[in-house]
């Protein structure tokens, strides 16, 4: 993936809560690249890409949660994030929680995380 590709971090229907955090491995170190807190808003509280949140269905609301925020997202609501100086897919790691608001039994597929080129096929 270049600096070229369009890319998008997407999050589906689920309880965000605590951090949305992005880091690079350099060595013995890490080098916070993303962190969003949700702490009264979904954009980014540090990005070393956008730091703006782009939001389809905005049905999801800030709500209190052990050790932070969290973000409530509804069916068909999705969270997007700029990858691009955000994100090194070479390596890195990224963390959050997650509390599922889905009956995953009902036999239907529900996509909650995907990273890549919005555009591509099968990303």
């Amino acid at each position: 993936m270049n600096n070229r590709t369009r890319c998008s971090m997407v999050i589906g229907v689920a309880i965000l809560w605590t951090s949305f955090v992005a880091v690079m491995s350099i060595g013995q170190e890490r080098a916070l690249l993303f962190w969003a807190k949700f702490d009264g808003s979904a954009d980014a509280d540090v990005a070393r890409g956008s730091a703006i949140a782009m939001a389809q269905g905005l049905q999801f609301r800030l709500i209190a949660q052990e050790g932070g925020k969290g973000v409530v997202m509804g069916a068909g609501s999705i969270l997007r994030y700029r990858t691009e100086g955000n994100f090194q897919p070479q390596r890195g790691t990224i963390e959050f929680g997650i509390q599922p608001l889905v009956d995953y039994r009902d036999g239907r597929n529900h996509r909650f995380f995907s990273l890549g080129d919005r555009d591509a096929p099968n990303s």
